[in-house]
């Protein structure tokens, strides 16, 4: 579900599986339209290099990196918009995961 989504714009649903040891990073357009000095955008190139250079960092880690990758790229030049991160590592063996209650999947006809 698009959360703060325009109601008349057309979303698709999509789905992943995400494996144990795998990450998922989620960023805004605030992220890509980060502009430096020179009004050049940040991209999604250089935002999807940056990520995969972070493979193996905690979730932590990584958002903590774009922060101050993107941080830097823009050199004091005010933003017309906020930068919105989110890391998620997949790790079902560490002792503080929680315990899944069941083997159902979670879809978005099972969720409240």
């Amino acid at each position: 579900m698009p959360i703060g989504a325009f109601s008349d714009y057309p979303y698709q649903l999509q789905e992943t599986t995400i494996a144990a040891g795998e990450t998922l990073t989620l960023y805004t357009d605030g992220l890509t339209e980060a502009l430096n000095a020179e009004h050049q955008l940040f991209g999604r190139k250089r935002a999807m290099q940056l990520i995969a250079r972070c493979s193996g960092m905690t979730a932590k880690e990584i958002v903590d990196t774009v922060v101050d990758e993107v941080t830097q790229y823009a050199e004091q030049t005010e933003q017309s918009d906020d930068v919105t991160l989110l890391s998620i590592c997949y790790k079902p063996d560490h002792p503080k995961a929680p315990k899944p209650h069941s083997s159902e999947q979670m879809t978005k006809d099972n969720i409240d």
